[in-house]
């Protein structure tokens, strides 16, 4: 599991330079929720300036310590030209979707490497539509989730160390939640090299 964190990173920022190397429009705006640290695109700014450059980014964390930790690191490569930094709960967001819709709406790409692990199934439902909602014409949403078939143990230590339930799905189980949530989507889904983590990306068609 730690090394299928590690790999859910990599594959992540191999993901973004590639949406953004294809994207015709400019700037990029890309949403990026529950973002932590930020390390994916942090490393993408080392990697990559004049990728990055093309970005519009906006950070979506309820910890403010990781939000004020992320803008710092990020404002420190003088690379991003946009940045915009939400500190908001991402269960707020759902119950009030038109708020949601006013302020982040109209996003290029929106993704979540981390979180979608921790809803029921109900909550879970409700979080990609409204991803969905917040896309722009063409946008994507790429959200990752760990395979209970690939790693069935993954989840334990997290649940009795950090207090964080998780709810253990296969890909089946996900990508018929992201269908029903999203009917008019094409889903694509992807591995990380690990195997361990999966990578479904919603297409708003």
């Amino acid at each position: 599991y730690a090394q299928s964190v590690h790999k859910r990173k990599e594959k992540m920022g191999l993901l973004l330079a590639e949406y953004i190397k294809q994207s015709s429009v400019l700037p990029v705006r890309v949403l990026n929720i529950a973002c932590g640290s930020c390390r994916e695109i942090r490393e993408l700014c080392l990697n990559d300036r004049a990728l990055v450059r093309k970005l519009d980014l906006t950070i979506l964390d309820q910890d403010p310590g990781a939000l004020e930790f992320s803008k710092t690191e990020l404002e420190s490569t003088k690379v991003i030209p946009k940045l915009r930094c939400v500190q908001a709960d991402v269960l707020a967001l759902i119950r009030d979707t038109k708020r949601s819709l006013s302020n982040l709406g109209n996003q290029h790409l929106i993704y979540t490497i981390g979180l979608a692990d921790y809803f029921p199934d109900r909550i879970f439902s409700k979080f990609v539509s409204l991803c969905f909602n917040l896309l722009a014409t063409s946008g994507r949403c790429i959200i990752a989730h760990k395979d209970r078939e690939a790693d069935q143990r993954a989840p334990l230590l997290p649940d009795w160390f950090c207090d964080w339930k998780f709810y253990p799905r296969n890909e089946r189980k996900v990508y018929d939640l992201i269908q029903k949530a999203s009917p008019k989507a094409s889903i694509d889904v992807d591995r990380d090299s690990s195997e361990r983590i999966l990578f479904y990306t919603i297409i708003k068609v």
